[in-house]
This record gives C-alpha cells, sequence and structure tokens, in this order.
C-alpha cells in the first residue's frame, strides 16, 4: 500500500528505503522537534 501511494510499480523501489535504523529516524526526529521548539519560543 505505501508503495502505492508513493508511485512504485515493484515492491523493490519501496524496500529500498525500509532499512532506516529507528535510532537514526529518532535522531532525526528530536532534531526536527528542537527546531520547531526554537521557532515557537526563542527565548
Amino acid at each position: 500500500m505505501i508503495g502505492r501511494l508513493l508511485g512504485h510499480a515493484q515492491l523493490r523501489s519501496t524496500a529500498r528505503y525500509t532499512h532506516l535504523d529507528d535510532a537514526d529516524v529518532l535522531a532525526v526526529s528530536e532534531a526536527a522537534a528542537c527546531r520547531v521548539s526554537a521557532m515557537v519560543d526563542p527565548s
């Protein structure tokens, strides 16, 4: 289903991106949250 939403014709195209490590995803999420927080409350 995700592959279809992304316009992938083959499962291999989607599978290429499913190897992301949870730690990497968490680190990026934390960095994004810090930036948003700084924009909302710049003090």
